[in-house]
């Protein structure tokens, strides 16, 4: 016999039959969400494996020697490991995309740099959207070291970060800027510019533009945030 409390809620029964009842409802609730945690681990895992199994063959496409795939591949592991490791569980854990972009920039000791302008209004990212705007953001600092201002801040040159955000869809811009000495093909043809110019508008409809300017270079990346499919597959 089960009987309401004066707040209207239900006591615990006070007949044996009622509270076995009870205690089996409560484990089956227990084993059906046990069942969910798996099948979301298990997700979770293929997921994050098709991911890495496709940087893998890109990197290993698009580089000149094993020692130059091994640490882009390595970099690029790094990046996706940020956004894989605690939302498996935790499904709806969310990553402030200042953060994100703050922590790819201290992973290279350049966190603090006065050069450096990140602004922008509080964006979160669910996990989904959040491993591949990740990676584009590895891709643009790791060629910005390569070819472009982060390897070049000493002669006066600046990195800006911005983005505005309206009606679930934030325009972001990465601007570089008082490069001495610009590379004859900064983002050439590999990973990084393939996976923002053609991965990103096919997996997140982004808009996508790269102008590159004497000393310098302007990446817009237009993307929305509010049909984050976290449980689909992709590949890049």
């Amino acid at each position: 016999m089960t009987t309401n409390s004066p707040s209207g809620a239900p006591r615990e029964p006070t007949d044996p039959a009622g509270r076995l009842e009870a205690a089996e409802a409560a484990l089956q609730q227990a084993l059906d969400r046990e069942v969910m945690l798996r099948n979301r681990l298990d997700h979770g895992i293929r997921n994050t494996m098709a991911v890495i199994r496709s940087v893998f063959l890109r990197t290993m496409d698009n580089s000149e020697s094993v020692t130059e795939a091994r640490d882009h591949f390595l970099g690029r592991l790094d990046a996706l490991v940020r956004y894989n490791a605690r939302p498996i569980v935790k499904h709806h854990e969310s990553f402030d995309l200042e953060t994100m972009i703050w922590d790819e920039l201290i992973s290279i000791s350049l966190g603090t740099d006065e050069r450096i302008t990140i602004s922008g209004p509080a964006v979160k990212l669910q996990n989904r959207t959040a491993n591949l705007v990740g990676l584009a953001v590895h891709e643009l600092v790791t060629n910005s070291i390569k070819f472009g201002v982060l390897g070049d801040l000493w002669n006066g040159g600046r990195l800006d970060v911005r983005w505005a955000a309206e009606h679930d869809v934030v325009d972001l811009e990465w601007n570089e800027s008082g490069v001495a000495i610009v590379a004859p093909a900064p983002i050439g043809s590999g990973f990084g510019r393939d996976f923002i110019e053609n991965a990103l508008p096919y997996q997140l409809n982004a808009s996508t533009r790269f102008d590159f300017v004497p000393g310098g270079l302007v990446c817009r990346i237009q993307f929305g945030v509010g049909n984050d499919h976290s449980d689909e597959l992709f590949s890049v």
